[in-house]
């Protein structure tokens, strides 16, 4: 097994210092990938590249345009970079480490490296991704996350969607970022629904990576850590919009990263990636309604995978057990524990009652940016900057880039689609690594419970 990492810089305000690194490597021109929800964020980088002279195009993209890739292109191949960065939150970054590949080898076709609907050629994938990453026109590939959720910035794997709406999900090591920037400064003024979702996806991969069959010490490290700061922090940084404490999250869900990308994604990734084809909600949303019925399903099937549930309570501090009884009481305070992050967060509890949600998430004004934190940021230049419309992040949500998303969530349309969903799900590379071999009556009767809200009981 090899565990590949990018350099990570973890400090506010850390992008001098990566530029310093840039000059040495002689880079000269930088193509600058964002999207219309933070655009206003690359002042500070745009002037701390140009103060070095790197001359710096940028392209704003929008996250539901399915031509991103041909229009992306087209403006590299005229300007010739030799460093791509990207801010942005999990599709940007998966975006751009596409576009490298492709830029370096014009003649790869994504199907061919893809993984998940063509599991036998995965080998074949991961050695043609090998060759790809001894390419030359790109010296650097950066990531710079504005989210706290996919933790994609740490990961050799990238997922788009067709002209479908289907996932291509692609993996390899030409995949992986040279350099990820996970600085809390970019995540200033996010609406707490975006950070909320987020948030919960970060959770739910943690859980996956510690629970993994390809877990190893490595990787349950870092699982163990991010867990930590995400079941005691995540609710308190997005109610009292602390900087500290979003900072906190924010390298968790990076640590999260690291560890799916020392593991793969779980059970709960490949259910909500077979809801999100049909319906086109948002990852984190859905993530929100399937994390406890991964863990109870996982949880009642496989001893191991409860003595790594039950480990996370005995790292909280919060266990009723002694460290060396193999009590499995310790599952039912870590449901108690997510039950509370959901409710507090305002998630539904079931995929048909989303629409419902929607409405309290705007009662409440989830969807609207902190002008507080911004005022709080340190970037004391670029403050009316960064404070960003609501109108702007609302946009480049899926849920709401389609006027006809919300209102699509009809069992109709779910149960039409149940069989496709049920062979997405099993076709998709990710299952593999869950700790429970998973049957075709498994993922039906999953799959329905999470539409209905409806939670398996315990059964130790």
């Amino acid at each position: 097994m090899v565990i590949l990492t990018p350099n990570i810089y973890y400090n506010m305000d850390c992008f001098p210092e990566v530029v310093s690194d840039l000059v040495e490597c002689n880079i000269n021109r930088v193509l600058l990938m964002t999207n219309t929800a933070v655009k206003s964020k690359t002042k500070h980088i745009l002037s701390t590249l140009v103060a070095s002279d790197i001359k710096v195009e940028i392209l704003v993209i929008r996250e539901s345009d399915a031509n991103v890739l041909i229009t992306a292109l087209s403006q590299m191949k005229a300007f010739c970079p030799d460093c791509i960065i990207g801010l942005g939150g999990g599709h940007c970054m998966d975006i751009i480490k596409v576009l490298r590949v492709l830029y370096e080898d014009p003649g790869t076709v994504l199907k061919s490296l893809a993984v998940g609907t063509t599991i036998n050629n995965e080998n074949i994938a991961w050695k043609r991704a090998q060759l790809h990453r001894k390419g030359t026109l790109i010296k650097k590939l950066i990531c710079i996350p504005t989210t706290c959720g996919s933790g994609s910035e740490a990961t050799s794997t990238a997922i788009l969607r067709n002209d479908e709406g289907r996932h291509v999900i692609v993996s390899g090591i030409a995949f992986l970022p040279d350099i990820s920037i996970v600085d809390c400064s970019y995540i200033v003024g996010i609406p707490r629904f975006i950070a909320s979702i987020t948030g919960i996806r970060a959770l739910l991969h943690c859980l996956e990576a510690h629970v993994s069959a390809m877990a190893s010490d490595y990787s349950r490290s870092m699982s163990i850590q991010a867990a930590k700061i995400l079941f005691t922090k995540l609710v308190p940084s997005i109610k009292s919009q602390s900087i500290p404490l979003l900072n906190d999250i924010h390298k968790a869900a990076s640590i999260t990263g690291l560890a799916i990308g020392a593991t793969d994604f779980g059970l709960g990734t490949v259910l909500t990636r077979s809801f999100s084809e049909i319906f086109g909600l948002p990852h984190g949303l859905i993530d929100g309604i399937v994390i406890k019925h991964v863990l109870i399903f996982n949880a009642n099937r496989d001893p191991q995978a409860r003595r790594c549930l039950c480990n996370i309570i005995k790292c909280l501090g919060l266990s009723n057990t002694r460290d060396d009884e193999d009590s499995y009481s310790d599952i039912f305070i870590l449901l108690d524990l997510l039950d509370n992050i959901l409710k507090n967060l305002l998630f539904p509890h079931s995929v048909k009652s989303i629409p419902q949600s929607i409405l309290e998430y705007s009662k409440y004004g989830w969807f609207e940016g902190d002008r507080k934190q911004n005022r709080e940021s340190s970037w004391k230049s670029c403050l009316n900057e960064t404070i960003v419309p609501e109108e702007h992040f609302l946009r480049d949500i899926p849920l709401f880039s389609k006027s006809s998303i919300v209102s699509n969530i009809e069992e109709s349309i779910f149960r039409k689609n149940l069989d496709r969903m049920v062979q997405r799900a099993l076709n998709d590379a990710a299952i593999l690594t869950n700790p429970v071999t998973i049957q075709p009556s498994d993922i039906i009767e999953l799959l329905e419970n999470i539409w209905e809200g409806k939670c398996e009981d315990l059964q130790f």
